[in-house]
């Protein structure tokens, strides 16, 4: 693929846009094997649609998230910090409720359907308890192969 991929879904005669940048994709993880870049395009594309769930259980009568999920998901989805602007860091960024649950998502996609764990070792240590704490609310388990923490550089 020469461009970006662009998913679009309609209901109602409203439009919601998913879209991934293929080319910035291909930069970070072009250099990678074949598996690798299998992995991660699996876990990009289940975190996206993970965003059309979201956006769709905001506007639902009648949700199947519960009332605080919804409440913080609708004040990300109207009020996020975008990535690089007034500051906003990386962490920052996916700290806020709608990415930690689609970047989670996507790791849990691709353990239960690739068998496949994502390497999170250059991620902040922080984070990395946050990201364990808030998979074992979401998803109820601790799947073994999810996280590769103990990668040597």
């Amino acid at each position: 693929m020469n461009a970006g991929e662009l998913a679009l879904f309609c209901d109602n005669n409203k439009h919601y846009a998913i879209f991934y940048d293929w080319q910035q994709f291909r930069r970070i993880f072009g250099k990678t094997d074949y598996k690798t870049q299998e992995t991660y395009a699996m876990a990009t594309a289940a975190h996206e649609m993970r965003h059309y769930y979201q956006v769709r259980q905001i506007y639902s009568k009648r949700p199947c998230e519960s009332g605080k999920t919804i409440a913080e998901w609708r004040e990300n989805h109207f009020n996020g910090k975008v990535l690089g602007e007034n500051g906003c860091t990386l962490l920052d960024f996916f700290m806020q409720p709608m990415e930690l649950d689609a970047e989670l998502y996507g790791y849990y996609f691709v353990a239960k359907v690739l068998d496949r764990g994502i390497d999170v070792s250059y991620i902040d240590k922080n984070f990395i308890d946050v990201l364990k704490n808030k998979f074992i609310e979401m998803f109820g388990e601790n799947h073994g192969d999810l996280y590769i923490f103990d990668v040597k550089k």
